[in-house]
């Protein structure tokens, strides 16, 4: 069959990925392999300050219709690009610029093109997660949509000329689609666009047809290849539905909801049980709400520099929480597959951008063959998975100044203890994060290292309390994915290891940036340890447009907490008295817990401590951000100012001082 001429030569994009003053990254997908390059001018001109080149442009075929471009665009002549100035771009396609194929509203309000900038020293951030389509609190037809990130388009629209005010980066910090909790008529359009652009039936190894499984059933087969998550129904299986699901909510080619939803076990369709109840209804209407506000964050990725690293739900929920999770993957074929297509689709729309370094052409060579074999288990299948599953470049470094560290903290766990908890950076992560965390520290002597977690390094303590003491009481009745057990401090020798690593590399002011948790915050500590202290604090933003079902309960904890000082304590080795605090930390009280009743003596180097505090936000009695919000951080001389989480609504806002 030959391509689909309905459809749109440009799929999705553009998008800014890294950028520096010797090398900018322009990221597109297309329907046809074309001839196709970026111009990059000075805002307001028609000068040509860089230019792509066949030689300098990756591209990888995917599918049928389905091509992933990457262009590195140089300076022309010898020197670099101009910092702290505006700069436009523009993608020609056969001849064709984003005006003349219809995209002139990607620029921002003032400008030709699409714009962003090189700033010779970041003073703010975009900083966000979890962004679920049907995740908004807005149920009723007509809603809507809550989605922080579409709405942060309107942040660059109003500081568009203003580099003072205008983000100069996003960094994404997980969960950037959710591919085992996907709504029912949102399933049905993405199979239409899989369909589409693929035109084949992958069938997953134990299970089958991926076509042939019915309506509001794939938790049956999520459960089969043992992955745990409880909102499986309409689980995303396919490579080309995880393709389908990125084009959707990056704001590119999709195919429209269907009014009806099919008959839940697919049997035969009668005009009963196709018809939509209420809740359906209102469902489909969240989900079209949030479809079309997605134009916003399609304009939002092609005007700024973005950055994304995956959490859990890229692939499904709480994927490798523990060893069983893990070695579950090792061995079962479906889950293996499954795994590898939300692998593939995760470097093609995010990791390959963040640092093009990282992937060679041998790389790409095995993506291409593989994700396109006949036989996925044959040789070129077989070389994709192994690759994918011991893949190793999925951390990074930005180029923002400061820099900012990403962790891989799924792939990279080192697991430990009889439940298998998962220490979130394992030996060779740590190994990897001293190098980094040294060289940064050379060029940026007196700044603080900053650091994407994904999950809060200094978390909420009540929550994490309630989480360790609820999986040491019932470890045998729950499985640690029943109460998303896997915090930095779930395993405190890993927590100790990954803050005294950054102590040993010479860091003694870190900030943390996460997200993941549902609610947003921020906090300032310290950790000692052999007398010696290293200032910390976190900045969580979470979620984009997952608002949290227990926020009254996290309220209920805000009124008793407060801010009262959090006190945590650690003890190093084999002690007899450490076994004799492990076995008893389910029933008694941790006195660490209380301010001032336990303070041990860190110069032995047996024990450490810290102590820390949520900062307040101003205008609200809470300590807490509940509501989706994106999280603006601004910077003052490289140091954290303050911190911003905006939600949509007129000039609603919530902020903390952090100086």
């Amino acid at each position: 069959m030959s391509q689909d001429d309905s459809l749109p030569l440009l799929l999705c994009g553009p998008q800014v990925r890294r950028v520096d003053k010797n090398r900018c990254f322009i990221w597109i997908a297309t329907s046809r392999r074309c001839s196709a390059e970026v111009v990059i001018f000075p805002s307001g001109t028609d000068d040509v300050r860089g230019r792509s080149t066949p030689a300098s442009t990756d591209v990888v075929r995917l599918g049928k219709n389905f091509f992933v471009y990457l262009f590195r665009i140089e300076p022309d002549e010898a020197d670099s690009f101009e910092v702290d100035k505006l700069l436009e771009y523009d993608v020609m396609i056969e001849d064709r610029s984003l005006s003349d194929m219809g995209y002139s509203n990607l620029a921002l309000p003032g400008f030709k093109r699409p714009s962003f900038f090189i700033p010779s020293q970041g003073k703010s951030l975009l900083v966000g997660s979890c962004r679920k389509p049907h995740g908004s609190a807005q149920s009723s037809a007509g809603a809507m949509s809550s989605d922080a990130l579409s709405y942060a388009w309107t942040l660059l629209e109003k500081s568009a000329h203003d580099m003072d005010q205008r983000p100069s980066a996003l960094l994404l910090l997980g969960d950037q689609i959710y591919a085992d909790d996907v709504a029912g008529p949102l399933l049905e359009s993405l199979k239409v666009t899989a369909r589409t652009l693929f035109e084949d039936d992958e069938e997953i190894p134990g299970i089958g047809s991926v076509s042939a499984i019915g309506y509001g059933t794939r938790w049956e087969v999520a459960y089969r290849i043992g992955f745990t998550t409880g909102e499986g129904a309409h689980h995303l299986l396919a490579f080309s539905e995880f393709v389908a699901m990125y084009l959707a909510v990056y704001g590119g080619y999709r195919s429209p909801v269907p009014v009806r939803a099919p008959a839940l076990n697919g049997a035969a369709q009668t005009a009963t049980d196709t018809l939509e109840g209420e809740d359906e209804r209102n469902l489909r209407a969240r989900v079209e709400a949030f479809l079309e506000a997605c134009q916003h964050v399609r304009c939002l990725l092609a005007n700024i520099p973005t950055y994304a690293i995956f959490d859990d739900h890229e692939v499904t929920d709480d994927w490798y929480i523990d060893r069983r999770a893990r070695e579950n993957v090792e061995k079962v074929a479906g889950a293996r597959r499954v795994v590898v297509n939300a692998l593939c689709a995760y470097w093609a729309f995010q990791g390959w951008g963040n640092d093009p370094d990282s992937f060679n052409h041998e790389f790409f060579g095995a993506i291409e063959d593989g994700i396109q074999a006949v036989d996925r288990r044959a040789d070129a299948g077989r070389k994709l998975e192994e690759m994918l599953i011991s893949c190793q470049r999925w951390h990074f470094v930005t180029s923002t100044e400061p820099p900012v560290i990403f962790l891989d903290t799924r792939t990279q766990r080192s697991y430990a203890g009889a439940l298998g908890l998962g220490h979130l950076a394992g030996p060779l992560s740590l190994d990897w994060l001293w190098a980094e965390a040294k060289k940064i520290k050379s060029t940026h002597k007196y700044l603080p290292i900053y650091i994407a977690a994904v999950t809060p390094v200094l978390g909420y303590m009540p929550l994490e309390f309630l989480q360790g003491a609820l999986s040491r009481l019932l470890k045998r009745v729950l499985e640690i994915a029943d109460i998303d057990h896997e915090s930095w401090i779930a395993e405190r020798e890993g927590y100790f290891a990954l803050i005294r690593m950054l102590m040993d590399a010479g860091v003694s002011d870190c900030i943390f940036l996460g997200g993941d948790v549902h609610y947003g915050f921020a906090k300032k500590g310290i950790f000692e340890h052999r007398s010696e202290k290293c200032r910390l604090m976190q900045v969580v933003s979470s979620p984009l447009n997952n608002e949290s079902a227990g926020s009254i309960r996290l309220k209920y904890l805000d009124s008793i907490v407060g801010h009262r000082r959090e006190r945590r304590v650690g003890y190093l080795g084999r002690q007899f008295r450490n076994r004799i605090r492990r076995i008893l930390r389910p029933w008694i009280i941790d006195p660490a817990v209380f301010n001032g009743l336990h303070r041990p003596d860190t110069s032995n180097g047996e024990a450490w401590y810290d102590e820390a505090s949520l900062i307040s936000i101003e205008g609200h009695d809470e300590i807490l951000m509940n509501r989706g919000h994106i999280a603006i951080l601004w910077l003052k001389d490289g140091e954290p100012d303050r911190v911003e989480f905006r939600y949509r609504g007129e000039n609603e806002v919530a902020m903390s001082r952090l100086r």
